[in-house]
């Protein structure tokens, strides 16, 4: 029969590594070199496969014996009609056939921006980077300014940012041909200053309003923040696939985040990270309602007496395993 197909070998992934064109059926894969198409797999046979039409003149594919067969959707099949879409296994060899009036989905709108590129985001990296590690090192020194010490400290932030993007342009260019340094430098230095806004507002927050569990669990914000930090490289360099990668970011992050937990509650017996009001700022920005000496004093003997009945408690529990 006269007609146009074409035979596709796919990637891992989906994509589409080759293509080739046929006028006619029937069309024989295998290694060997009288085939119409030659496959470079080991895993396939001489003659592996023919695709042609069946008695409905629905286009097929048929299992010349090979012994690796046909694969699709995880079982073994000796002959299977394709309709354009589905994708079988010959050895390890993915592949694809469509004919000429297979209908392909709609144009997808292309929403990146691409004047955002290049030296734009990697100047705005670079403005981000000093005015955070300016900032940062203003908030935290107690000492008389310092020019040195506040170069030396934004000098390491920049090295941090362009050894981390350039891993990530590294890995555009090996996916994705190019490797879009400028927005992957603006991607790190905008995650490095949300994990350190983060910070900053739980420390702040429970310094005024003496909430605990802010400054306690913070540095789980910023495994969060870190989190979508990478979502959006993965994504910069492929937005296939988006909103799985997502959630693959989003269970790293839970992951990490439970790790820690159980790690500080093994070494240290709790879960928090460390001291309430480690930082402490000006008393003007308190807001919390104020406690009298006595109802401190009063709240500092309950604890005492709960440590002591714990410490009691274990006491009398190491005696009786020594008995």
């Amino acid at each position: 029969m006269s007609a146009e197909y074409f035979l596709e070998i796919l990637s891992r992934n989906g994509e589409v590594e080759g293509r080739q064109k046929f006028d006619s059926l029937p069309i024989r894969l295998g290694r060997a070199y009288d085939n119409d198409y030659i496959l470079e797999d080991p895993h396939t046979a001489a003659h592996h496969a023919q695709i042609e039409l069946n008695e409905q003149d629905h286009l097929q594919i048929r299992d010349l014996g090979s012994k690796n067969g046909i694969t699709y959707q995880n079982r073994r099949h000796h002959t299977l009609e394709l309709d354009g879409n589905r994708v079988l296994r010959l050895g390890q060899t993915l592949i694809r056939v469509r004919d000429r009036d297979f209908v392909v989905e709609p144009e997808i709108v292309d929403v990146n921006n691409y004047r955002w590129e290049g030296w734009r985001p990697a100047l705005a990296a670079f403005l981000l980077i000093i005015f955070q590690s300016a900032f940062t090192k203003w908030i935290s020194q107690s000492e008389a300014f310092s020019f040195t010490v506040y170069t030396q400290y934004t000098i390491g932030m920049l090295l941090s940012a362009l050894v981390w993007s350039g891993l990530w342009a590294g890995a555009n260019r090996l996916f994705a041909a190019h490797p879009r340094f400028g927005r992957h430098l603006f991607i790190a230095a905008s995650g490095f200053l949300a994990m350190q806004i983060c910070v900053i507002i739980a420390t702040l927050a429970g310094f005024i309003f003496s909430w605990e569990v802010l400054p306690r669990y913070r540095s789980h914000t910023q495994i969060l923040c870190l989190g979508f930090m990478i979502y959006f490289h993965l994504i910069t360099i492929s937005a296939k696939a988006s909103r799985r990668k997502l959630w693959a970011v989003m269970f790293c992050a839970a992951l990490a985040s439970g790790t820690m937990l159980m790690s500080k509650y093994k070494n240290t017996g709790s879960f928090s990270d460390d001291l309430y009001m480690g930082d402490l700022f000006s008393p003007n920005l308190r807001l919390s309602k104020d406690i009298s000496v006595d109802e401190f004093s009063k709240d500092a003997e309950l604890l005492k007496e709960k440590l002591d009945k714990e410490r009691l408690e274990s006491l009398a529990e190491a005696e009786d395993d020594d008995d």
